[in-house]
């Protein structure tokens, strides 16, 4: 009945937790939810709370921790077990803040697993001097675990299936906002955004290969003395390319072990950044909190590296082009200057003046480039008119200025 209709999970888990307080006469309830690259468990929902009891107490944003092994919630977890603390004030598996600020004495652990693996951690409590926690209250709970896994094993499935469906439209986002710019270190800003957020890391670098030689082209928090030791000292460079250079698949190289703990870091990663098929940068990723990257990182790391090849690629075109019309514009502005020798460096001069005058009104940068360009154009009419009447010495006759007006550009 809770998920038939499910517009707002957090509302659902608020629900379970509040018939199981009522079933087992707790005045406050908590779901976490665990999360295994970071190895904490996070508050899920806004729980139960009886609020003439507890006050004005948080749930989802207070009850965050890591499951370390002096926990109460890692011996359920070991023992696959509930764990009953009648005396929580005294109990050093108790973390004493939440006693505290929970003002409970009595709390009860429940381990919860989906498919063999921890989904997250019930905890429930009873207000100072409450009646303890009996067996069969206990006993109540154990009964109600399986209908409870089920419960969440499909929430989890809904929840799962809305996330897909939101990365994929996220997907299109990012791709959309990275190959929109058309600027290298606006591409990598728009990039590191999307990499640090969504994947947890704190620290992140973009080097350049050019030869058998790696320069640091963007960094965010690395020192530079790191990787320049990563680089060095590590042939985790050399292997990453040789593999990207064999394989049209996505690949990374983890370094893990000694080589990210003499950095200060629990995990550490490096991947390619490909333009036309072979690897012409080098992500590095720093974290000192979360762990390795599971299936669903590594497929959004690969699109958001896809993306940056791309518009790595259209960011060269369109240099080139530009290149280009830089020529051709020099070449339409020579043209003009040969047939009127009078005025050869008219246009030139023209543009120049133009330019000083826009970058004392402070005007954009694209915005000066097209006023200096309209200077050196902007008798580009003079090619199609005839050379003697451009130079004729004595007044030109109706027809003369004819061909004139025709071309007053």
């Amino acid at each position: 009945k809770l998920i038939s209709d499910v517009k707002d999970f957090y509302q659902v888990y608020g629900q379970i937790m509040e018939k199981i307080c009522h079933l087992t006469s707790s005045t406050i309830g908590a779901l976490t939810v665990y999360d295994k690259n970071l190895n904490m468990l996070f508050g899920k929902g806004s729980g139960y709370v009886n609020r003439d009891l507890h006050g004005d107490v948080d749930i989802e944003h207070t009850f965050v921790f890591q499951l370390t092994p002096e926990t109460a919630a890692s011996k359920a977890v070991e023992m696959r077990d509930i764990v009953v603390i009648n005396d929580a004030s005294s109990e050093p598996r108790i973390l004493k803040r939440f006693v505290e600020y929970y003002k409970v004495d009595r709390v009860v652990v429940v381990p919860l697993f989906v498919e063999s693996e921890l989904f997250g951690v019930i905890y429930l409590g009873r207000f100072l001097g409450y009646p303890e926690y009996q067996q069969e209250e206990v006993e109540i709970i154990r009964i109600l675990i399986p209908y409870l896994t089920s419960i969440l094993r499909l929430l989890k499935y809904q929840e799962d299936s809305m996330r897909k469906l939101k990365a994929l439209l996220f997907v299109k986002t990012i791709s959309e906002d990275i190959l929109s710019e058309t600027n290298l270190y606006k591409i990598l800003d728009v990039a590191r955004d999307y990499i640090l957020e969504l994947l947890k890391f704190e620290d992140l670098a973009f080097l350049s290969i050019e030869g058998y030689e790696y320069k640091v082209i963007y960094s965010h928090n690395f020192h530079l003395s790191q990787l320049e030791a990563l680089v060095d000292g590590s042939g985790c460079i050399k292997r990453l390319l040789s593999s990207a250079n064999e394989s049209e698949e996505f690949t990374f190289e983890c370094l893990e072990g000694e080589t990210a703990e003499k950095m200060g870091y629990k995990s550490l990663l490096a991947a390619p950044v490909k333009l036309d098929h072979k690897p012409s940068f080098i992500l590095i990723l720093g974290s000192k909190i979360r762990g390795p990257l599971n299936k669903g990182d590594s497929e959004f790391l690969k699109v958001v590296l896809n993306s940056i090849g791309v518009a790595l690629k259209n960011l060269s075109l369109y240099q080139k082009s530009l290149e280009t019309l830089d020529k051709v514009i020099e070449m339409l502005s020579q043209l003009e200057s040969k047939k009127d020798y009078f005025t050869a460096s008219h246009s030139k001069e023209v543009a120049e003046f133009a330019l000083k005058i826009s970058k004392e009104l402070m005007l954009p940068e694209e915005e000066m480039k097209n006023i200096y360009v309209a200077g050196l154009l902007h008798d580009l009419g003079k090619v199609v008119v005839e050379r003697a009447v451009l130079l004729k010495k004595s007044a030109l006759n109706d027809d003369e200025w004819k061909e004139i007006k025709s071309h007053p550009c």
